[in-house]
């Protein structure tokens, strides 16, 4: 109870300092959470498909050293 408590006056803390931060420092703010949320984006893992996964494990089956190269 008490954890919350103490947050819920950080995130009044912030509603107030963000009334008084500058324009620069907000459009900084924005820019950092869109290229934050982009390289997000990039980095997820790619989906395999059936096949993808067929390629893979013939591949490891000639080859199964290859997956510790890493």
């Amino acid at each position: 109870m008490l954890a919350l408590m103490g947050d819920m006056l950080k995130l009044i803390g912030w509603i107030v300092i963000g009334l008084f931060r500058s324009r620069a420092s907000l459009e900084a703010g924005a820019w950092y959470f869109a290229t934050l949320n982009a390289a997000q984006k990039i980095t997820k893992a790619a989906r395999l498909s059936n096949f993808d996964r067929l390629a893979f494990a013939s591949l490891y089956g000639i080859a199964p050293g290859v997956v510790n190269a890493w």
